[in-house]
């Protein structure tokens, strides 16, 4: 955990290019080195309970101003305000919109 905590990467970071353009050339390795051996492949999402396991840091992209932060802010206390009360669709859009912040 430690070396997690050591080596946060923004989303925005210009290495993380890299890491989403060799994603689908290695699903692909994987799945055809499975079936080459003769395993069937079932692909998936991971799973997570996003209430025990929340993300171990979330960085704001580098260079947000005060006056951006201050938006980022509104914007997702708008979001969880609106989960709570249950309203999930104008939810979703207040953290679309902090999130294009």
């Amino acid at each position: 955990m430690a070396m997690f905590m050591q080596n946060l990467v923004r989303a925005n970071d210009p290495r993380m290019e890299d890491v989403y353009s060799h994603f689908p050339a290695n699903l692909d390795d994987i799945v055809r080195t499975a079936t080459d051996a003769g395993a069937r492949v079932v692909l998936c999402t991971v799973a997570g309970n996003l209430k025990d396991c929340a993300p171990f840091a979330s960085l704001h992209r580098e260079g947000l101003s005060k006056a951006d932060l201050a938006k980022w802010e509104g914007l997702f206390e708008q979001g969880i305000r609106l989960t709570e009360a249950g309203n999930l669709s104008e939810a979703v859009g207040k953290f679309t919109e902090a999130q294009a912040t």
